[in-house]
């Protein structure tokens, strides 16, 4: 056990020496916490544990530079699973600081769960204070230490910050009186008001309260706020690609049938006649559109409605996935202790998921069937395709899935509420765990303490290579602008408008949505302005005096048939339009130099925001938080060290 029978050490300064730090060779403990991981752990791809194998992590600080080829070679094959395995630049810094002070140990033989949970954490940051200690009926990891001076250093990144005030509060009430957090390092934590509030009562009088964060960093800024029991991982598994995929072909079939119904439905209205029909009682006249127009127009029709289904059908097989639950492991000093699985929607949700796929989708089918036999009978009399139009689909698809307009501004009150955006905002919030307004500073929670002066603020978005990607990131600025007076709205209201108005913001600004809505809106628009002119320029064969005159009020009802349909497009493109800032992923794509992989997002996607950015902290100890921490050691330079430099 490191720190056994090792004797307190004196250190023997002679005049010449460089270092003049500190007379007694303390002992220094720098101990890493990992943040939030995918959603706990699943798949095993990753870990928010310090250590990757029982047995490495004890006495063989060299774990840390070795390579990944190295550690595969000697069989440590899971060190996939360390959280800071893709910060290679991070690890070999503080290897160099471990190699040039006699005194200072790394600790990271520990482990959470890494789940997005306010009470995980907390049990974290208990344990991992405990554990250092023997406190709570836990092994001392430093039973040597324990009648010893020790100062301790806290790094953690995101919520592993927030695992550290757990720590903090608990090292208050349990550790060594001798035992002190002389330096506190928190690398783009989002800082709760009510959630984990730090207690310094284990505080050296120096300590020094580190702070880094990165400007467009959009998980510490907004989405933390949350608490969002995370769902990319969960989705991955359930099949949500399959739900993506379907979403893209229905966009682009919906694409192509929009640029249909404006290029032939003026024609197909246009091209009424009357035809003798032998009713079995006479002959009768009969109000007929052309069969080849009104095939395609119909063909147009389903188009829309088909590939709808299709996207329905994907989303129930994720519902009922996500309704049954997930199960994930834990570090195995968690288990029993935290939460090991989760239903992700109650039952309640699912059926109510269940209620709107089923009607909406057995109102497709039966305008999908009466679309298709008209459409192979080649016979299009008015009366038959006024009973067409007013099947369940067209009235069905505009209420469910239809918004208001939008305006710009604070949604009024219901204007975002649809049965969609409702169960929408259902699910968002069965994922919310607690809400929390966040900060970026500690200095609310170190208000009125000793320490709210030994606060350093870091800015390390210089590096970040985003910036520089004008005038991407200046609209990216605007973004953040829009998405933080939203939040603050429901902080203040808590209106589920505002959550719907978030999600539009976010989903504004992704690239695939950006360029459905540029192909759209262009067709939507032509197609609305065409139908009002036909409204107010009705075909000869309808005005006053013509023999369809009769029918006019059949053909209006068609046509409001078609345009409540293309609304529903209409208005969720009004809406991404409005909030869409111009554009915020670099053109033409590029990635991050820190993390270049297949896998990673380009530069200024929501998802680089959201991962990149946010662990732009972590790829390297820089220079400026480096020398901050480096002035809080107190142990002394090894003569090698200080002789190189």
């Amino acid at each position: 056990m490191p720190g056994d029978g090792e004797e307190t050490r004196v250190a023997r300064i002679a005049p010449e020496s460089p270092n003049q730090l500190a007379v007694r060779d303390t002992v220094n403990v720098l101990v890493l916490i990992g943040g939030t991981t995918e959603p706990g752990n699943l798949g095993g791809g990753h870990r928010s544990a310090g250590y990757s194998r029982p047995g490495v992590e004890r006495g063989d600080p060299s774990y840390w530079s070795r390579p990944e080829d190295e550690l595969r070679r000697d069989g440590l094959t899971d060190s996939e699973r360390w959280y800071w395995q893709d910060n290679p630049g991070l690890r070999a810094a503080i290897m160099s600081l471990h190699d040039s002070y006699t005194n200072l140990h790394v600790f990271t033989a520990h482990g959470w769960s890494g789940d997005n949970s306010p009470y995980n954490r907390e049990v974290a940051g208990k344990y991992i204070a405990d554990r250092l200690c023997g406190a709570e009926g836990e092994r001392p990891y430093y039973a040597g230490f324990l009648s010893r001076e020790v100062h301790f250093h806290l790094l953690g990144h995101s919520h592993g910050g927030n695992v550290i005030n757990e720590l903090c509060r608990e090292a208050a009430r349990v550790w060594p009186s001798r035992w002190k957090i002389r330096t506190v390092v928190y690398l783009s934590t989002p800082f709760f008001q009510r959630l984990h509030q730090v207690d310094t009562g284990a505080f050296d009088p120096d300590c020094k309260i580190i702070s880094a964060t990165d400007e467009f960093d959009l998980t510490q800024r907004v989405l933390a706020d949350f608490n969002l029991l995370q769902l990319n991982k969960v989705l991955e598994l359930t099949g949500f690609a399959a739900v993506g995929r379907a979403v893209s072909a229905a966009a682009s079939s919906c694409t192509t049938s929009f640029a249909g119904l404006d290029a032939d439905l003026l024609p197909m209205l246009s091209s009424v006649h009357v035809v003798d029909t032998d009713t079995g009682w006479g002959v009768s006249p009969e109000i007929r559109f052309d069969p080849t127009r009104s095939a395609r127009v119909y063909g147009h029709l389903l188009g829309i409605f088909t590939p709808i289904r299709e996207v329905l059908r994907q989303v129930r097989v994720v519902i009922d996935q996500l309704q049954q639950g997930i199960e994930y492991p834990a570090s195995i000093e968690f288990v029993g202790r935290v939460s090991q699985g989760r239903s992700l929607i109650s039952e309640s949700l699912r059926r109510r998921w269940d209620h709107f796929i089923n009607e909406l989708d057995g109102s497709i089918a039966t305008t999908e069937s009466a679309l298709e036999a008209r459409r192979a009978s080649g016979v299009f009399e008015i009366s038959g395709v006024l009973t067409d139009f007013e099947s369940p689909a067209f009235m069905t698809v505009s209420r469910d899935l239809r918004v208001g307009v939008g305006g710009g501004g604070v949604p009024v009150p219901g204007s975002l509420t649809s049965p969609f955006t409702d169960l929408l905002v259902a699910t968002l919030l069965e994922q919310i765990d607690v809400y929390d307004d966040t900060r970026t500073s500690p200095d609310r929670q170190l208000a009125g303490t000793p320490f709210a002066s030994n606060i350093v603020e870091l800015d390390i978005t210089p590096h970040d290579s985003y910036p520089a990607r004008t005038p991407f990131s200046s609209r990216a600025r605007d973004f953040f602008e829009r998405v933080t007076a939203i939040e603050a709205r429901y902080q203040s209201r808590r209106a589920p408008d505002d959550l719907v108005d978030l999600l539009l913001t976010m989903l504004a600004q992704h690239g695939p949505v950006r360029e459905m809505v540029e192909e759209w809106w262009p067709l939507l628009d032509e197609l609305r302005r065409g139908i009002d002119w036909i409204y107010a320029n009705l075909p000869p064969f309808f005005s006053p005096g013509g023999p369809g005159f009769g029918a006019t009020t059949n053909l209006l009802s068609v046509l409001r048939s078609i345009v409540n349909l293309v609304d529903v497009a209409w208005f969720w493109c009004t809406h991404l339009r409005e909030r869409d800032v111009g554009g915020i992923a670099v053109d033409p794509p590029e990635k991050s130099p820190w993390r270049n992989r297949a896998s990673d997002p380009y530069m200024g996607e929501l998802a680089y925001l959201a991962l990149v950015c946010h662990s732009q902290s972590r790829f390297d100890l820089y220079p400026e938080i480096k020398e901050e921490l480096e002035s809080q050691l107190t142990t002394r330079r090894r003569r090698a060290a200080a002789s190189s430099r």
